[in-house]
């Protein structure tokens, strides 16, 4: 890691460095894929990260935590029933964020 930076003639603590660095992030990636075979029962039809947790799927309380951070754009990396995944999450407007997702893989 490079030394922090000067700030107006003044050097900044390594506390501070690193704060302003996580402060600046606006985007994260999710792996959100694999088929999920210890789960089959519940991923043959509902992809992993679509699976309820206490009323709702993993991948919107993960996405809900990013945003609590500042991140705004998310990256989806997806596989396995991706489009399942978009027509639940959409384009990430009613979640407070952007959503995208890794175009090399088609639809499964």
């Amino acid at each position: 890691m490079s030394p922090p930076p000067q700030k107006l003639g003044r050097k900044l603590s390594k506390a501070k460095y690193i704060n302003i660095l996580f402060l600046r992030a606006t985007q994260a990636v999710v792996l959100a894929s694999g088929f999920g075979k210890w789960l089959a029962s519940l991923t043959s039809e509902v992809p992993k990260p679509l699976l309820p947790v206490g009323g709702r799927p993993i991948l919107v309380r993960q996405i809900e935590w990013l945003r609590g951070f500042g991140i705004r754009d998310v990256v989806l990396a997806v596989g396995y029933l991706k489009h399942k995944i978009f027509e639940a999450l959409g384009d990430g407007r009613k979640l407070g964020v952007r959503i995208s997702t890794n175009s090399r893989y088609p639809d499964t």
